[in-house]
């Protein structure tokens, strides 16, 4: 475990050495909120005074920097009502058995990830459709099934704001790029995906103001996809 960990760190420093925007911890653009957990970030969107939904748990099995986050926000990890999962790697979901009062949300297909990182039985409590649009509160959801980093990866778009998960990672020059080879299922379809993601917006583009990503910082509107898939 420890040496899988090492590993980890060390590709992670070695591609943000590479050229990739910073995460801003904190960072928050119409009401998605960045929490930073290390080398990965988790989001929250509040929806309600007591309420609050997160994209991911983070990669600390603790929750100390996502306790600290939701805090600084008003909010405890027994408000959480939802947890939507991006894929299973255990950066984005360590976090999840100290979620109890929460609903588990992501494609089915990462079951079988999410049981392998966590090491125990794992069944979603909302399985979710390619394109379903879910309302938690006020707030929209709209999922997205790009299989390749993982069988199950997602993006989610939530108040105008893409989270991309391990979909893509952002460049300093404001252009995107496949996340590390080493750690997706399918390197070759993790291309393709980006590029599917696209051919789904263009005509939508109004819909999609930001993009957060797990592990760089964010990019402003869609044109780095547009870019990344005409190249």
């Amino acid at each position: 475990m420890y040496l899988k960990r090492a590993l980890f760190s060390l590709v992670l420093l070695t591609v943000v050495s590479c050229g990739l925007k910073s995460v801003e911890d904190g960072f928050e653009q119409n009401g998605v909120h960045t929490i930073n957990t290390g080398f990965v970030s988790a989001f929250a969107i509040p929806i309600s005074d007591s309420e609050v939904i997160l994209v991911d748990s983070g990669g600390e099995e603790d929750a100390a920097s996502l306790k600290i986050g939701l805090e600084a926000l008003g909010y405890g990890l027994d408000d959480v009502t939802h947890v939507f999962i991006t894929h299973g790697h255990k950066d984005h979901v360590a976090a999840l058995e100290l979620l109890d009062s929460a609903l588990k949300v992501g494609f089915a297909q990462d079951e079988p990830l999410i049981e392998e990182k966590l090491g125990k039985k794992v069944v979603l409590d909302l399985p979710i459709d390619d394109g379903e649009r879910m309302m938690v509160g006020d707030v929209m959801v709209e999922a997205f099934h790009l299989p390749g980093h993982t069988p199950g990866n997602a993006t989610y778009l939530i108040n105008n704001v893409m989270l991309m998960g391990d979909t893509a990672m952002a460049n300093e020059d404001g252009s995107v790029g496949v996340p590390p080879e080493f750690f997706s299922s399918d390197a070759l379809a993790v291309k393709d995906r980006i590029k599917d993601l696209w051919s789904r917006l263009e005509n939508r583009t109004d819909d999609v103001e930001w993009m957060f990503f797990a592990h760089t910082g964010p990019l402003q509107g869609t044109n780095a996809l547009k870019t990344y898939s005409v190249e």
